[in-house]
C-alpha cells in the first residue's frame, strides 16, 4: 500500500508537506484539453512535449477507465481498432509506452518524457514499525503499523509533460 499511494503522490501530489508535488501540480507543466477524438487529443498532447517542451514523449499514464475507451473503441462497421478482443492489444499509441494506473487521475492523462526529465530519488527505502504500546493496544491485542519512505521527485524540465484535461 505504501507503493500504491507513492504512486498517487508522484502523479497527484499537492507538494505542501508531507506531500510531494506530483507531476500535475508542478508549475509550467503543459495541459491540453480534449479537442475531438481521443487519439489526435493523445497526438497533439504529444506534439506539444515535442515541440513547446523540446523533449522525446515516451510513455502516457492513464486511469484504467480511460484506457477502456481506448482499448474498445471501434470502427464504423463495428471493427476494435486496436485490435480483436482474444490478442492481448497494443501497448503503444503514437509510439508512447501505455502505463495504466488506477491512481492516475480519471479523464485526465499524462503524456510525457519520463525517461530524461524527472527521477524518483530514494533517501531512505521502506521502514516498517509495529508497537502494541501505545493506548491500551496490548490489552486489545492489537498493535499499530507505521510504513515510511524518504523521496524526492525532481521534475528538470516541466515542458517535457502534458497534462490532458477533459479527456
Amino acid at each position: 500500500m505504501l507503493r500504491q499511494r507513492l504512486d498517487y503522490q508522484i502523479l497527484n501530489g499537492d507538494g505542501s508537506a508531507p506531500n510531494l508535488a506530483g507531476i500535475i501540480n508542478v508549475s509550467n507543466v503543459q495541459t491540453f484539453a480534449r479537442s475531438g477524438d481521443v487519439f489526435d487529443t493523445i497526438y497533439e498532447g504529444a506534439k506539444k512535449v515535442r515541440t513547446i517542451g523540446y523533449a522525446l514523449p515516451n510513455a502516457m499514464v492513464i486511469h484504467s477507465n480511460d484506457w477502456q475507451v481506448i482499448r474498445t473503441a471501434r470502427t464504423d462497421d463495428g471493427l476494435y481498432i486496436l485490435g480483436n478482443p482474444d490478442q492481448p492489444g497494443p501497448a503503444r499509441i503514437w509510439g508512447l509506452f501505455i502505463v495504466e494506473s488506477a491512481v492516475a487521475p480519471e479523464n485526465s492523462p499524462v503524456i510525457g518524457d519520463f525517461a530524461n526529465f524527472i527521477e524518483l530519488t530514494e533517501r531512505q527505502g521502506i521502514e516498517i514499525e509495529a508497537t502494541n504500546s501505545h493506548d491500551k493496544f496490548f490489552i486489545q491485542g492489537n498493535v499499530a503499523i507505521r510504513a515510511t519512505i524518504r523521496v524526492a521527485l525532481p521534475v528538470y524540465r516541466p515542458a517535457a509533460f502534458c497534462y490532458i484535461t477533459s479527456f
